[in-house]
């Protein structure tokens, strides 16, 4: 199966506004006793998210750990 691959369809930019939406959103996990920051998770999905993430300032202004 072919997967969607979003950094071949949008531009870096839009992908880091997703993203800093992403880790701006208060979503409660019930049950959820250390909950790994999003800038973390999404940092950790592949190479191409990573350094989308990590070129994205605003994500790191405000990391919760």
């Amino acid at each position: 199966k072919k997967m969607l691959v979003i950094h071949r369809i949008l531009p870096r930019e839009i992908i880091g506004l997703i993203f800093s939406i992403l880790c701006t959103e208060k979503i409660p996990i019930p049950h959820q006793q250390h909950m790994v920051p999003p800038q973390i998770t999404v940092s950790h999905v592949c190479s191409k998210w990573r350094e989308i993430a990590l070129a994205t300032p605003a994500l790191w202004n405000d990391v919760k750990i």
